[in-house]
């Protein structure tokens, strides 16, 4: 399935879908990585992801994972990048958004919340 439909990264913020994009294989690997050659191409985010989403979202946020790329192949859920999500400038090209705009404002009223726990 990874051969010809690739995977799909989905960008979450604060367990919110940021964006998402699908990746393929460069011909004669499995690997979607884009440093090994893979493709992204621009992604609608079906039904099933959207549950993913949903289902995984309270235990995001309770373990502090407030920015996370998540990958799926098929309708499965395969990896939870947390130390480096990757994809933002992929996304936003494809989709002609600014993704890392929303993610500053996030950290920004974070670190303000934490400031103000903290004093």
């Amino acid at each position: 399935m990874v051969k010809s439909e690739g995977d799909v990264r989905i960008l979450m913020l604060n367990g919110e879908i940021l964006g998402a994009m699908r990746r393929k294989p460069f011909k004669d690997e499995f690997r979607t990585n884009i440093h090994v050659g893979g493709q992204a191409f621009r992604h609608e985010i079906t039904p099933k992801e959207k549950k993913i989403c949903r289902a995984i979202k309270k235990a995001l946020i309770t373990d502090g994972l407030f920015f996370v790329g998540i990958d799926l192949i098929g309708d499965k859920l395969v990896e939870i990048n947390c130390v480096s999500p990757g994809g933002i400038p992929r996304i936003n090209r494809l989709n002609s958004v600014n993704l890392e705009s929303k993610v500053i404002d996030f950290i920004e009223r974070k670190v303000k919340q934490m400031k103000g726990r903290l004093y």
